[in-house]
């Protein structure tokens, strides 16, 4: 069975806090585990890139909401593809939260911290960059520096 595959970037709402990313993630993790979605979310600086994986569908649906979403704007797919393996097979929807700071050396360390050594080993190596490589610019900022 092939999984699709969105990874996508946006600007979070100027009032996010960590009680409305909670809220988020608990709605997420309900609506994916229904629908056979597993992803990833990181939030930096204002803004998200989260990807979304499991069956075509269910995938585009939960984009379309996201993208109705008031919490957050302009969300830009910097990758759609399908794959034969989950990047994120145990995960309805993990996250960290980092600030540009934390940019250095330590994002990618692989400590637990960090945001290498959060993501899995399932994870592709093109899903893998994008993550690493951000840095919160929708558009602007993709791509391993």
């Amino acid at each position: 069975m092939s999984v699709h595959r969105i990874v996508y970037v946006s600007m979070a709402a100027p009032d996010i806090d960590q009680a409305t990313l909670d809220a988020i993630l608990e709605t997420a993790r309900t609506k994916n585990k229904s629908r056979g979605i597993t992803g990833f979310l990181l939030m930096l600086d204002g803004h998200f890139m989260q990807l979304l994986e499991g069956p075509p569908e269910a995938v585009q649906l939960a984009y379309q909401e996201i993208c109705a979403d008031p919490r957050h704007s302009n969300p830009v797919i910097v990758l759609q593809t399908e794959g034969k393996h989950r990047c994120f097979p145990e995960w309805r929807m993990g996250c960290h939260v980092g600030q540009s700071d934390e940019i250095d050396e330590t994002w990618l360390d692989g400590s637990a911290s960090s945001v290498a050594g959060v993501l899995p080993g399932s994870v592709t190596a093109d899903v893998r960059s994008l993550f690493l490589g951000f840095r919160g610019t929708p558009g602007v900022e993709i791509g391993v520096q």
